[in-house]
């Protein structure tokens, strides 16, 4: 898959997610998120942290950091996002 289709397609989930989730992702989401990828974490443990209710809440609370450009991922280019996606400040 070359880089310009696993972008748009990373780019797409994001923006999916994000819009279904908005409403319920509050700040304090997005704190716990930004604490919890202070050194670094994968989309995974994000979704394995028992203080979100599920794991669309997670990526969706992850992805709107992205969207803000507070967050980044180093693959988004170059790999479709996963579990394993790792997440890291801006």
């Amino acid at each position: 898959m070359d880089a310009n289709a696993v972008l748009f397609g990373n780019q797409a989930s994001i923006l999916q997610h994000v819009a279904v989730a908005r409403a319920q992702v509050t700040e304090e989401m997005k704190r716990r998120v930004l604490a919890r990828c202070e050194d670094g974490t994968t989309l995974g443990e994000l979704e394995n942290d028992p203080s979100f209710t599920g794991t669309m809440l997670a990526r969706a609370a992850a992805f709107a950091l992205l969207l803000d450009e507070r967050l980044s991922c180093p693959t988004l280019a170059s790999a479709p996002l996963s579990r394993t996606s790792r997440m890291v400040p801006a």
